[in-house]
């Protein structure tokens, strides 16, 4: 679980701020159609699995 600390930290930091950053521009772009909630629901779900496969994956093999 710990591989990814191998690598500079830093990358680690950078990429969760990224991330964050990603999500809140996407949520700021989903709240702009008005569409039904249940889709940008589906959506936020649909990567939420996405992103836990990857932490799944990477903590049991140790790499993507």
């Amino acid at each position: 679980m710990y591989e990814i600390w191998r690598f500079n930290p830093g990358y680690t930091l950078v990429f969760a701020v990224f991330a964050l950053i990603a999500f809140l521009l996407g949520k700021r772009w989903m709240d702009g159609f008005n569409t039904k909630t249940s889709l940008g629901d589906l959506i936020m779900y649909a990567w939420m699995a996405l992103g836990l496969y990857f932490v799944v994956h990477l903590a049991v093999t140790g790499g993507w």
